[in-house]
């Protein structure tokens, strides 16, 4: 089935090098999954890239990205932690909860090491 997930992300922006402006940015997605569950694991990993791909906000050092809507084929409002908690679960890892929609942030730093240990010299 498909399922359309709204992002809001916290983001910043550069307008050249060494400037950065804080900026927020609504992002819709289609997200197809079998059901209700997986459809809110195929939308937190979305999330999870979103947070990685886009520049920190200056303001905090962080790129915020918060499921703001999940809706279903028919176009019915998915309430993320009523769906989590029927499956046992009270949240997925390195998210957190805030007014019963998940969010995930990223620091500026995760954004550096990965470039740092993909240029270490192989031993």
């Amino acid at each position: 089935m498909e399922y359309q997930a709204t992002f809001g992300i916290d983001c910043g922006v550069s307008y050249g090098f060494g400037l950065k402006s804080p900026d927020y940015e609504k992002r819709e997605e289609i997200v197809i999954a079998d059901d209700n569950m997986n459809a809110i694991i195929a939308a937190t990993k979305k999330a999870i890239h979103f947070s990685r791909d886009y520049l920190s906000n200056p303001q905090n050092d962080f790129t915020t990205v918060t499921l703001l809507e999940l809706y279903d084929s028919k176009r019915g409002l998915i309430n993320q932690k009523e769906v989590l908690e029927k499956a046992g679960f009270t949240g997925i890892k390195r998210f957190e909860w805030s007014e019963d929609k998940l969010v995930i942030k990223c620091h500026m730093l995760e954004h550096l090491l990965p470039v740092v240990f993909k240029s270490a010299p192989d031993k």
